[in-house]
């Protein structure tokens, strides 16, 4: 990549630094807080007795199985779907006003931007296919099922699902900074 394309890249990325930091501090903030109310939580029955009262396709699609247990309890709180969204939250809001910022002061054209693609579709996999029996085998095609499947809380991870994230992601950076590359921005 050349020294131009790449300071169009290396300025937007250090102007959302502060921003990272702040949704650094608060992410952990929150599983801090979170973590702390876990003794209120554990071994209350009452939970328990309205936890059977939900259906059970509910409780797996929100990750509340055994929530009474920390693995759980964290799973239910965060991991199954809060912390997932609030990290595409911040993605979708940061490029957002990336983009906006850029578009403001009339360089918008020079990054040759793409459309941001905030379809939900990997998470609705993830959450809703196990419900059914007939779409329960193709939950695997998800990012989502890729990161969090296995239970990560209770167990290692395996390999391959790693290597299901970064391998992609690696493809898809190589393909979009040749692809950057070869743009001719003066004729723009």
């Amino acid at each position: 990549m050349n020294p131009a394309a790449l300071e169009l890249v290396a300025l937007p990325v250090r102007a959302l630094r502060r921003g990272v930091v702040w949704w650094a501090i608060g992410l952990a903030a929150m599983i801090a807080l979170t973590m702390a109310f876990w003794p209120a939580f554990k071994g209350s029955g009452v939970i328990q007795q309205g936890l059977d009262m939900v259906p059970p396709a509910l409780v797996q699609a929100f990750g509340l199985q055994d929530f009474l247990s920390p693995e759980g309890y964290l799973r239910g709180n965060l991991y199954a779907i809060l912390v997932p969204l609030l990290l595409v939250l911040a993605a979708v809001s940061a490029v957002g006003s990336q983009t906006a910022g850029e578009e403001a002061a009339g360089r918008l054209e020079l990054y040759l931007a793409q459309p941001v693609d905030r379809r939900w579709a990997g998470y609705l996999v993830a959450a809703l296919f196990p419900l059914s029996d007939v779409l329960a085998p193709w939950r695997h095609l998800s990012p989502w099922d890729w990161a969090l499947g296995g239970d990560p809380l209770l167990h290692a991870a395996e390999p391959w699902r790693y290597a299901a994230l970064v391998v992609p992601t690696v493809g898809l950076v190589v393909l979009g900074m040749r692809a950057f590359g070869r743009r001719d921005v003066a004729a723009a």
